[in-house]
């Protein structure tokens, strides 16, 4: 097995030319060779900027730098990430928005980490930089070691956030192009347990990705995300363990819906959830995880480690 990278930026409406500029400019900047760049746009985007972005490819394809853009313009995030997938033919895959900004040496390290963890490596995940608006950027990292708790309570295998083998991905069926928002979440439960190694980089964040104003929720992709999420989880040698970290999520979102004022929505999430937990106590935690969430705005995650890690004094699933 080699270990060549492709990697798949996605361009939608969100992002502007100047987005997907400095996108595709800091991958031409790599050190790594070869290094395979796909770009796919999604959403009802402006062909201006497909002409931009093209004409501006045309212009960079060299020695080792291999870019290309599919033709078209993909009705979603998740269609256009599949259809990359089809076209990828090294052995691992990344996925970018237009914003995000790999250092020189990104790829260089994270193809260091693959040569590191032998043949087995199936998906690899690491820390990111956030930058806000005024051009700051300030180190982002989960807060967890377990893989399944990090990304279901900090996002820990969102794009661009993880590295991952293209027959992994392709095996457990790409992304669920029915969800929007939901996607990456929904996927990285599959990955999780389908994955035979899972490597966290332990190093300085060399990835830097835009802040994103907060969109208002969505209840139905909320749902209908958190259903998939349930059914990949449940397949999970210690099926428990996972689904009460997924009713943490669940709650989170429940209190992110109530803050929103989407009160029926929240409630109806709430309830169900509620009511799949095994015990009065697992219900009562959770309850102050939604409320911590609906009322502050933040604090939740946090709330939802403490409540649901197992002390070193004690064994089995979390309370």
């Amino acid at each position: 097995m080699n270990r060549d990278i492709t990697v798949v930026v996605t361009i939608d409406p969100s992002a502007g030319l100047a987005d997907a500029t400095r996108t595709l400019v800091s991958l031409r900047a790599q050190s790594l060779r070869p290094l395979t760049v796909i770009v796919a746009f999604a959403g009802d985007e402006d062909p201006s900027v497909i002409d931009a972005v093209s004409a501006w490819v045309d212009r960079q394809s060299s020695e080792g730098f291999d870019i290309r853009v599919l033709p078209g313009c993909f009705d979603r995030v998740a269609a256009a990430r599949n259809a990359a997938l089809r076209e990828v033919s090294t052995d691992y895959v990344v996925f970018l928005q237009a914003g995000d900004e790999p250092l020189p040496e990104h790829f260089e390290a994270m193809r260091r980490e693959l040569c590191r963890g032998g043949a087995d490596t199936g998906l690899l995940w690491h820390d990111v930089a956030l930058r806000d608006a005024d051009g700051w950027t300030t180190p982002v990292s989960a807060r967890s070691s377990d893989p399944l708790v990090a990304h279901l309570l900090d996002d820990a295998l969102q794009s661009p956030r993880f590295l991952v083998s293209a027959a992994l991905l392709r095996s457990v069926g790409g992304y669920d192009e029915r969800l929007r928002g939901g996607a990456g979440l929904e996927l990285g439960c599959r990955l999780l347990g389908s994955a035979t190694a899972v490597t966290r980089v332990n190093a300085a964040p060399t990835l830097i990705i835009p802040s994103a104003a907060a969109l208002a929720p969505d209840a139905a992709d909320i749902t209908l995300t958190l259903d998939a999420c349930r059914l990949a989880l449940s397949r999970r040698d210690d099926p428990e363990s996972a689904l009460t970290w997924l009713r943490a999520r669940s709650m989170i979102e429940s209190g992110r819906l109530a803050r929103a004022g989407m009160k029926d929505a929240a409630t109806r999430l709430s309830d169900t959830t509620l009511q799949s937990a095994p015990g009065a106590a697992q219900r009562i935690r959770l309850g102050f995880v939604r409320d911590t969430q609906a009322y502050f705005g933040s604090g939740a995650a946090a709330l939802a480690r403490f409540f649901f890690t197992p002390s070193r004094k004690s064994s089995g699933n979390p309370a």
